[in-house]
């Protein structure tokens, strides 16, 4: 049996997601990467990574996440239940970080 508390905004006993670590990690490279100029396009990323282009582009969602939430997800403080899976083939991810925070369950 598995329990849940879903009222605190973060783990209490920090469990590093790797998974959900890598994928945060590579939002923010790729980021990086269009805005610098290494690469042109999502298209790129997508053909170098050997990624289908709208994986990439909702993985890109990642990188804006609000900074408390991409906090959580690197010490592992992030909900239980908040699977890479989940936050990529799920709905769409808000721009405002107050309703980031209502969506993921971090209030």
């Amino acid at each position: 049996m598995k329990f849940v508390i879903t009222d605190q905004a973060y783990r209490q006993d920090p469990k590093v997601d790797p998974i959900l670590v890598h994928g945060t990690i590579r939002a923010n490279a790729w980021l990086r990467e269009l805005l610098v100029g290494e690469v042109k396009t999502v298209r790129e990323i997508a053909v170098r990574e050997k990624l289908h282009e709208r994986y990439v582009r909702r993985l890109l969602e990642l990188a804006f996440l609000a900074p408390d939430i991409t906090e959580a997800i690197l010490d592992g403080r992030q909900p239980e239940d908040l699977l890479l899976e989940d936050l990529v083939m799920g709905e769409k991810l808000p721009t405002d970080w107050s309703q980031q925070r209502k969506l993921l369950h971090i209030i």
